[in-house]
């Protein structure tokens, strides 16, 4: 009986241990840039044995070593990349990896943004169909290259489009894009809001695709999980994100 009892405590204690960690600041370790322009991704500081820490930085690392042009580019490349943590906890982690780059040979110069959102528990990436609820996200689509899916829904389709711009041109794109726009969803604390932006648009009609950000009072309103918005709410008072550069 006393063996049992000392396990169960262990167990809760572990348990706690976890709960607070993931509601505390994420402590980060900063890195130089690895070249001009190029800024190093940060990592978790976390004590010994911290598997969820463990499995966000192997996943960061991995990206820090990405880059976009492969070994069959041509001579002439262009890189460059900015990185923002968009919330340092309580519970997720999100960091903001915007590219820009030129692999030689006839194609242009190319961009994007990629979020990395990792929950802090358990160092997965966030389950955003139940996270988001049956009246944004109806399903998702593969997204491999940051090793989640993309969002496709009607009505999240919907919100979008009025906050992205008012061109015509655009609206008739990401109306009637086949299989339906599909999206990537990241918190932005600075904004107190949910960050939505197109991951699936070929680079002729990228720039129709803009981040946009969805408040945190309305995304209430259409049911998203009330834990990851109190999450933002409190990371948005605390300041926990980096300040947004000029233009974000």
């Amino acid at each position: 009986m006393v063996a049992f009892r000392a396990a169960c405590l262990a167990a809760v204690t572990l348990a706690c241990g976890v709960c607070a960690h993931a509601a505390e600041r994420a402590t980060l370790r900063r890195f130089p840039p690895i070249a001009q322009g190029v800024a190093a991704l940060p990592r978790l500081l976390a004590p010994p044995g911290d598997r969820a820490a463990s499995r966000i930085n192997d996943a960061l690392e991995k990206q820090n070593q990405e880059t976009p042009c492969g070994a069959g580019a041509g001579s002439r490349r262009e890189y460059s990349r900015s990185v923002a943590v968009d919330m340092a906890g309580p519970r997720y982690l999100s960091v903001l990896v915007t590219q820009d780059w030129y692999c030689g040979g006839p194609y242009p110069t190319s961009g994007d943004d990629t979020p990395l959102v990792f929950d802090l528990r358990t160092g997965e990436r966030p389950d955003w169909v139940r996270l988001l609820g049956a009246s944004l996200a109806q399903k998702t689509i593969d997204y491999n290259r940051v090793g989640e899916g993309l969002i496709v829904s009607q009505t999240l389709s919907s919100i979008y489009q009025p906050l992205s711009g008012d061109d015509a041109q655009c609206r008739s794109a990401l109306t009637n894009w086949p299989g339906g726009i599909g999206f990537m969803v990241w918190p932005d604390a600075a904004a107190d809001a949910l960050e939505v932006q197109p991951g699936n648009l070929p680079h002729v009609v990228a720039a129709c695709g803009p981040p946009a950000a969805i408040s945190a009072p309305r995304l209430r309103k259409l049911g998203v999980e009330p834990a990851l918005l109190d999450a933002i709410d409190e990371a948005h008072r605390r300041g926990w994100y980096d300040k947004p550069a000029p233009g974000r």
